[in-house]
């Protein structure tokens, strides 16, 4: 049987991307700026119309995760819903959690059970290795979700740490023009977006129905697990407390960030020279090697060759 037909290979190809795509396709956004824009303006008719409006998947498969998620977060401990909640938060909630436990479900069991069942359609027993591939894609449908969300958690904090430093800046102009700090932050959260400008906007609304400034700050800084964002909380926190300037404070955390920033920067420029090394040493230096020497030793090569044989 040829290596393409082989059921043992191909099954597990088959049951990960299959499990795979579907993940991709129900958690990829489908962005148009120019409707969200417009959406705003757009005429809205007395019955409710955004159900016959949606998507099969907005329809059938997200309540159906929803349902799923629940029952498989009621057998999940209260610890571990807590972490994947945290993780959403960092993540800045791609999903809800009811949606992601069936997700981590459906690919746990999905990926083995879709091999076990092309394996067992050919195959009367199941072999050694077949049950350790079975347990290799168990192992590979828990891990890939998890992997996911923290690959999202991480690119969000990047994304936040990048974008401080301009708004630290904004925040500065518009107190020293005369704003408080929650009018200075509710004004980075209009002339601003992504991730930082949602956080800060989540921030006002909790300030706004009632929790207290210091505590929604504290969460904010526990949410993101930014290093630069929670020294800032820390900094007003405390500046609040004692009664000193706050724009004078801003000035300094924004000087501070903008040379954070720079460091980060001079710091990657110095690990481009080390990462660079290994590719010219592995493929750059052996082709211009051949270039430039390589006729030279055919000619020497030929010189001797012919020598001898004379």
């Amino acid at each position: 049987m040829s290596l393409a037909l082989n059921p043992v290979i191909v099954a597990p190809l088959a049951s990960f991307l299959t499990v795979f795509l579907l993940i991709v396709a129900l958690f990829t956004p489908r962005q148009n700026p120019a409707a969200d824009k417009l959406k705003a303006y757009a005429y809205r008719q007395t019955q409710d119309s955004d159900a016959l409006s949606a998507s099969f998947a907005e329809r059938v498969i997200f309540p159906l995760l929803e349902h799923l998620g629940r029952l498989a977060g009621s057998a999940a401990p209260k610890e571990r819903q807590d972490r994947i909640r945290q993780a959403l938060d960092e993540a800045g909630n791609p999903c809800s959690i009811n949606a992601y436990m069936a997700v981590r479900t459906i690919a746990t069991i999905g990926l083995p059970g879709i091999y076990l069942l092309l394996i067992l359609g050919t195959h009367a027993q199941l072999a050694a290795g077949q049950i350790v591939v079975t347990l290799l894609l168990l192992v590979a449908g828990n891990y890939v979700p998890k992997r996911w969300l923290t690959s999202k958690g991480n690119a969000r904090r990047k994304e936040i740490e990048r974008a401080l430093p301009d708004a630290l800046d904004l925040i500065v102009v518009s107190m020293e023009a005369g704003l408080a700090l929650d009018g200075a932050i509710a004004k980075v959260v209009e002339k601003t977006r992504g991730a930082l400008k949602d956080e800060l906007q989540r921030m006002l609304g909790e300030i706004h129905l009632g929790k207290p400034r210091r505590e929604a700050l504290r969460q904010l800084g526990a949410r993101t697990k930014v290093k630069d964002l929670i020294t800032l909380v820390n900094a007003i926190v405390q500046a609040d407390q004692m009664g000193v300037s706050m724009a004078q404070v801003m000035r300094t955390q924004a000087d501070e960030a903008r040379l954070k920033r720079r460091q980060r920067a001079e710091e990657k420029a110095h690990e481009a020279a080390v990462k660079m090394l290994f590719p010219l040493v592995l493929f750059i230096l052996p082709s211009v090697m051949i270039v430039a020497v390589g006729p030279a030793a055919l000619a020497i090569v030929h010189q001797f060759s012919s020598g001898f044989g004379g």
